[in-house]
């Protein structure tokens, strides 16, 4: 606890009880048959996946984001079957939503 402050202690705390270290998305493989689970998004009628990707970070509010990064993520988990992407016209002006969109235009799909 080098500041003092709990805050710091329980993310060294986190950080070594790590049990499984991060790896890219490129060091797995994967099976095209295993579908991700998915529910409706409440009275809408809309089918999402459970797992879904946040892009607050894409659009730099968290430090430098480089787009080519950003767009690698997004295309890798659309590719793994994410259908629920979380954005914002707050998350960098907008720069955010600008890359989804891009995306999903490369692509011709339409994630809800």
């Amino acid at each position: 606890m080098a500041s003092g402050h709990p805050a710091t202690s329980l993310a060294s705390d986190f950080a070594r009880q790590r049990a499984v270290p991060f790896l890219s998305a490129q060091a797995h493989s994967f099976r095209r048959d295993i579908l991700l689970e998915t529910r409706v998004l409440g009275r809408t009628g809309i089918e999402v996946t459970l797992c879904g990707v946040g892009t607050w970070a894409m659009g730099s509010s968290w430090g430098q984001q480089e787009d080519q990064d950003s767009r690698a993520a997004l295309h890798r988990s659309l590719d793994l079957g994410c259908r629920f992407i979380d954005t914002a016209q707050s998350y960098g002006q907008g720069r955010s939503e600008r890359l989804v969109g891009d995306v999903l235009r490369e692509r011709g799909e339409r994630v809800p």
